[in-house]
């Protein structure tokens, strides 16, 4: 991406907020949840309600005054 952004006459911010939105849209969700929690966090707990949560705050689950 840094390369990238440098022929574009820009530069990346590797560490800018960025935002990841997965809609599980399953009758199945309290099983597949898990799987994607594990996949993406490491960790097959981090769902909250509807959501899997990123402990690490890495990526914001929603923007500032959604």
């Amino acid at each position: 991406m840094s390369e990238l952004a440098e022929k574009a006459g820009g530069e990346a911010d590797p560490w800018a907020p960025a935002m990841l939105e997965l809609a599980l849209d399953t009758a199945n969700r309290d099983v597949i949840a898990p799987f994607w929690a594990a996949l993406l966090t490491g960790d097959a707990c981090n769902v909250d309600g509807d959501g899997v949560v990123d402990p690490s705050k890495r990526v914001p689950a929603e923007p500032d005054g959604a």
